[in-house]
């Protein structure tokens, strides 16, 4: 699906097919270029999101009603600028256009984007010992001895045996954000 240099980018658009700023979008898989494109790294002139879904969770609205998109784009040709936790691009390839499908967007994405990246939304699930990273409100579970780093209001769970099956879970804080920790003894501690 992705030739070298591509990536998926993740946006919404409200449920009339209008983003911010007024541009009308078709719900159905298309290619497109925006009209008044400049190769800038400054809002305007350009198409917006969250490369992969990583970067400010907060410049995308994921309410209920809204359309998901996901969007193929080309990296490398003068076509694209990443800043201030979001890129900008001119050409793209709309794959994926659905109403309410955060769930199916995130799961896609996850399909074809590197290993470790903190992408938001994510839900994860891992065994003993694994290395797991993730964005803002995703949701980590993993066995004992796993390395767990994530973003604000995600829910990490731990299933390990001590004595019996047990399970621990906690919602990432600001103080514990993007910062790595590893699950031993019964507990998170951070990885130094």
């Amino acid at each position: 699906m992705l030739k070298s240099g591509e990536i998926l980018v993740f946006r919404t658009i409200n449920k009339d097919g209008l983003s911010f700023g007024g541009h009308q979008w078709l719900l159905n898989n298309h290619v497109g270029s925006c009209p008044d494109w400049k190769n800038t790294s400054e809002c305007g002139h350009g198409f917006h999101g969250l490369p992969w879904a990583v970067g400010s969770s907060n410049l995308v609205d994921v309410s209920f009603d809204r359309f998901f998109q996901v969007l193929k784009v080309d990296t490398r040709k003068g076509n694209y600028q990443e800043f201030d936790g979001k890129c900008k691009f001119n050409e793209y390839e709309q794959v994926f256009c659905k109403q309410n499908a955060l769930v199916e967007v995130i799961q896609l994405i996850q399909q074809f984007a590197p290993a470790n990246i903190p992408i938001n939304w994510a839900n994860q699930t891992a065994g003993n010992g694994a290395n797991q990273t993730a964005g803002y409100k995703s949701t980590q579970t993993a066995g004992n001895g796993a390395n767990q780093t994530a973003g604000i209001g995600t829910v990490q769970i731990i299933r390990y045996y001590k004595n019996g099956c047990k399970v621990k879970t906690r919602i990432i804080t600001e103080k514990e954000a993007n910062k790595p920790y590893k699950f031993e003894n019964e507990d998170w501690v951070e990885i130094k």
